[in-house]
């Protein structure tokens, strides 16, 4: 009898598969290198692409935005420190960012005495994304001006060193955006050091610091709303207001406000006949000369459902919060998860009988006070004068000086004359390109365990597949 053995087995298939794995396994190496290259040259390979124009004086810069498409953003990029004879214009409809073109340093936008660096106009748009924005010594003039419906996003970069009557680095009647960067070293005999809010302004990241006021030195806001959810507001120095000075409505659900001084009162935030609402973030280490060295409250509503009042001194009374009248007890509201720690004030009282009811309805009954007391109207924590003073042991005093340092204190600001670029403030692509190294090479161990466990598989059930004809 005779048997024809007719084989499906076909070698080009396990040819194929080994072309196909080899591939795989070059692509998940090059994906695997290439991150941790990035992290060992300091070059980010989630890099933004080249500029769609690079410039190196004002009229080039100048040409450049009124030349820009309307309506699609386009990026800009300083090759060199550029000074300008009048203000920068963003028109409307333009969508400008401004980088500078280098790995190594910000150039410099130096703005022209008696003007503002620059001016977004309405229905405009200016991303500043690693540049500064600077006057000259002795020159005077704010850093940037941002009209009603124009936007500002700030993510990387500087604005210091600016002086003006109100308004250092930024005025803002539109919306302002700051994610990262640093406003910092401005100066005004007014009000807003670093930001004077007349629109929108949320503050998500970087940090507002070093700047000099009479009023909110750090932040004066009058507009529409300013949420804090991030960054730092720290080193401020004004009269009222140190950290920030509201005379509208202000929500702070994350970052801190912290080292700010305020020669009266406030020494972090000043709330002028509005509402503040506090539901997370830490307001700490703090001064005032006067009243309220963490928060100020003048006829105003503070409602504090999460967060922190800590290591804050009035040199009088508050030393958490502070109040230009006891009235303003029915006007605040601090719920159980709040807490206050290791805040100083020059004396501190038992609370009277006759306000029970009131702190039983406006205070939680879980709130951390700061120890050894253990209910909130008192000195230290929240201004108090009507029941009996009390001696307190515990080696307290009223100082100018904090009790301790909260963490992720930034150094004092220092002008940055050379424009190299800081750390990042924020998000670190570091950490992703590592976790994502981690990642690959787990992926590329399995295929190469598992690959070859398959291959042979494959191999040993074509080889058994036989058909007898």
């Amino acid at each position: 009898m005779n048997a024809n053995i007719k084989s499906k087995f076909n070698s080009h298939s396990i040819h194929s598969r080994k072309a196909i794995s080899f591939v795989s396994l070059l692509f998940m190496t090059i994906l695997l290198v290439s991150p941790l290259v990035s992290v060992f040259t300091n070059v980010s390979p989630f890099a933004s692409a080249a500029p769609d124009k690079v410039v190196g004086t004002a009229n080039e810069l100048i040409d450049a935005v009124a030349n820009a498409p309307d309506g699609s953003s386009y990026t800009i990029a300083l090759d060199m420190d550029i000074t300008l004879t009048d203000t920068l214009e963003i028109p409307a409809d333009k969508d400008i960012t401004l980088v500078s073109d280098s790995d190594s340093k910000f150039f410099k936008l130096i703005g022209a005495d008696g003007k503002s660096t620059i001016t977004v106009m309405r229905d405009g748009e200016l991303t500043l994304a690693g540049i500064i924005v600077v006057h000259e010594v002795n020159a005077i003039g704010t850093g940037v001006i941002v009209n009603g419906g124009g936007t500002l996003t700030m993510t990387s970069g500087e604005i210091f060193n600016n002086t003006a009557t109100s308004a250092g680095g930024v005025r803002n009647w539109g919306t302002f955006k700051l994610s990262g960067g640093k406003i910092y070293n401005n100066t005004v005999t007014g009000s807003g050091g670093g930001v004077y809010n007349d629109g929108t302004f949320t503050l998500s990241g970087g940090e507002i610091s070093g700047n000099t006021a009479k009023y909110g030195a750090g932040v004066y806001n009058n507009g529409e709303s300013f949420k804090m959810t991030g960054g730092r507001i720290s080193l401020n120095i004004a009269t009222e207001g140190g950290g920030v000075y509201s005379d509208k409505d202000f929500t702070l659900s994350g970052g801190m406000i912290f080292n700010n001084t305020a020669t009266s009162n406030g020494g972090g935030v000043y709330n002028y006949y509005n509402e503040f609402k506090m539901q997370g973030g830490e307001i700490a280490n703090n001064t005032a000369a006067l009243d309220g060295g963490g928060v100020y409250i003048h006829f105003a509503n503070f409602t504090m459902t999460d967060g922190k009042i800590s290591n804050n001194t009035a040199n009088r009374n508050g030393g958490g919060i502070g109040m230009s009248n006891s009235a303003c007890l029915e006007d605040i509201d601090i719920s159980s998860s709040a807490a206050f720690s290791n805040n100083r004030a020059s004396a501190a009282y038992d609370r009277a009988e006759s306000d029970d009811e009131l702190y039983r309805k406006h205070i939680g009954s879980k709130v951390t006070w700061t120890s050894p007391f253990e209910q909130g109207y008192n000195n230290y924590d929240i201004s108090y004068t009507k029941g009996t003073q009390i001696d307190v042991d515990d080696g307290s005093k009223p100082t100018t000086s904090p009790t301790s340092t909260p963490t992720n204190t930034p150094r004092p600001p220092t002008p940055s004359d050379n424009g190299s670029k800081p750390e990042s403030d924020g998000f670190d692509w570091r950490i992703v390109v590592i976790v994502l190294a981690i990642v690959i090479a787990l992926l590329v161990a399995a295929l190469i365990f598992y690959l070859p466990k398959r291959e042979a598989k494959h191999i040993e059930e074509d080889l058994n597949d036989f058909t007898v004809v």
